[in-house]
C-alpha cells in the first residue's frame, strides 16, 4: 500500500502507517467529507466523461460512511492539523 493509503486509515496498527509514514513531505490532508469529495471531483476529468462522475461520488460517500461509521476512535493527534481540518 501507499503511504497516502496506510495514513488514510488513521494510524490503523493493521496497515503498518506510522506517524512518521503520515507526516512525511508535509503530511496528507483531512479526510473530505463526501459533499466536500464531491464538490473537488467536478473539476476532474474522466475517461467516461460525466458517466464516471455518479458512480465514484456514490463509491466515495459508500465508503465513507462505511468506514467512519464503524470507526470507534479517530486519533489524528500529531498529523499538523488545525481547527479547519
Amino acid at each position: 500500500r501507499s503511504t497516502s493509503a496506510r495514513c488514510a486509515t488513521a494510524r490503523s496498527t493493521t496497515t503498518g502507517a506510522s506517524l512518521d509514514d503520515c507526516t512525511q513531505d508535509g503530511g496528507r490532508r483531512s479526510p473530505l467529507l463526501p459533499c466536500a469529495f464531491a464538490a473537488e471531483l467536478e473539476s476532474k476529468s474522466f475517461t467516461n466523461g460525466k458517466e464516471d462522475y455518479p458512480l465514484v461520488k456514490g463509491l466515495y460517500e459508500a465508503a465513507f460512511k462505511e468506514q467512519f461509521g464503524k470507526a470507534t476512535v479517530l486519533d489524528y493527534a500529531g498529523l499538523g492539523w488545525g481547527d479547519a481540518e
